[in-house]
């Protein structure tokens, strides 16, 4: 299972309470994706499914297709004033990661051509249309 680090237990699903500081951990990230794609491999390997979980995950016929930042992206392109796109990509960057980073950001912002990251976190701020919840971690308002 996936747990939040920052606190001291989690439960799992069958309502055993685990001490993290405790449990024996796997894989680490910030992303919920990466977390939820590395539960599934383990859970995969655990139960003997490796080759199943690989040929079931490997059948997007496109990187792209399967990539939340390019679908993020697309979705902002579509927006007329550069402020609704901006408020789209933190909007899609949350509700597909939880929180985004600035390397996160980069990577849709560079797809719509806009390289100033670090301006955009400023005047993302500066408009309340994120916040910081723990350092270099942001959300969408």
């Amino acid at each position: 299972m996936g747990a939040d680090l920052r606190n001291r237990t989690a439960r799992c699903q069958c309502g055993h309470q685990i001490q993290l500081k405790e449990a024996k951990k796997f894989f680490e990230s910030s992303s919920q994706r990466e977390v939820a794609d590395a539960v599934a491999r383990l859970n995969a390997e655990l139960g003997g499914g490796t080759e199943e979980w690989e040929e079931i995950a490997g059948k997007s016929t496109t990187v792209e297709a399967d990539d939340a930042f390019s679908e993020i992206a697309a979705n902002a392109s579509k927006a007329a004033e550069s402020k609704d796109r901006l408020r789209i990509v933190v909007e899609g960057l949350t509700d597909a990661l939880g929180g985004f980073t600035v390397n996160d950001l980069g990577k849709v912002l560079g797809k719509l051509g806009i390289k100033d990251v670090e301006d955009c976190i400023s005047l993302l701020l500066r408009e309340n249309m994120i916040y910081e919840p723990r350092k270099d971690f942001y959300r969408s308002v």
